[in-house]
């Protein structure tokens, strides 16, 4: 969906929400001002749920400090990897740059995945659903939705997988047979450094030292974020490999976001759309330590 359509489509999901819980809607609430090093940050709403006085802060957001908040992040399709991560990081910005008596957060779409679902509460993520009365019926099953191949981001992952070496699967479709109510879960990318083997051959993750790797053609931010962490999660449990690593392939790292993906055993990787040397930077260590508190 473009951004045009979002703007359409996810704002009254939003408002449709917030009315059912009741509280004080805050669209388009900004968390992270832009500065060197650092990206503009934004959910898509905040709810404040309580009565205590509202108080601006100096720059003039309604400060989320003392106050019982939800958290929202809405998309207009079915609950996926972007959107839990979007959800996950936006509370935990909410948590560093306020004092909130309590954070809840909402991934809000139209769908459920019962592949997906576990995990999100695993990670304290309340998915909640919608309708989106203007969306139209789609053409095609989200399975049958792959990845591009020859993108920016594509051109990107294959430099990084030359340089580590070892057999390139991309795409790679982390779960062959479907459980009910789960959609096709594509990994943009996985490198088995250890392994010599024709590329995209139909090869078994099982006993094998994994890295995954998403990567997008801009600086880091939380939905690559969550495709790095929630797609880890779904390899460790359907691929049952003998180490993984997982790393947010972008142009740029972020100074706020970078520490935040370290916490949750994500490595991020800088590499020039061109064909510059990438740099990683957060967490080299085996990523199954990194658990949701």
């Amino acid at each position: 969906m473009s951004g045009l359509l979002r703007k359409w489509h996810e704002p009254p999901m939003t408002s449709r929400y917030a009315e059912r819980m009741g509280g004080t809607l805050l669209l388009e609430y900004p968390i992270i001002w832009q500065r060197p090093g650092v990206g503009w940050r934004r959910v898509d709403a905040i709810i404040i749920q309580d009565r205590r006085p509202q108080v601006p802060t100096e720059d003039g957001r309604i400060s989320l400090d003392g106050h019982d908040v939800i958290v929202v992040q809405t998309k207009a399709h079915r609950l996926a990897m972007p959107v839990l991560g979007q959800a996950l990081f936006s509370r935990d910005l909410v948590i560093r740059e306020f004092k909130p008596t309590s954070v809840r957060t909402v991934a809000l779409c139209t769908g459920d995945d019962t592949a997906l679902n576990p995990i999100a509460k695993r990670y304290r993520i309340d998915v909640e659903f919608e309708v989106d009365e203007l969306a139209k019926p789609r053409t095609r099953p989200m399975s049958a939705r792959t990845p591009a191949r020859r993108s920016a981001a594509s051109m990107m992952t294959r430099r990084y997988a030359e340089r580590v070496g070892g057999t390139l699967l991309n795409p790679y479709a982390v779960i062959d047979k479907l459980p009910d109510g789960a959609t096709q879960q594509w990994v943009e990318a996985i490198i088995l450094p250890s392994l010599k083997h024709p590329e995209n051959s139909n090869i078994s993750l099982k006993g094998h030292d994994v890295i995954i790797v998403h990567a997008r053609e801009r600086r880091l931010g939380m939905p690559l974020m969550g495709q790095a962490l929630f797609s880890r999660e779904l390899v460790e449990k359907y691929c049952k490999p003998s180490s993984i690593r997982t790393v947010a392939l972008c142009t740029e790292d972020d100074n706020v976001l970078g520490p935040i993906a370290k916490r949750y055993g994500i490595e991020v990787a800088e590499e020039d759309q061109q064909a510059a040397p990438a740099k990683r930077t957060g967490a080299g260590k085996s990523a199954r330590k990194a658990r949701a508190g």
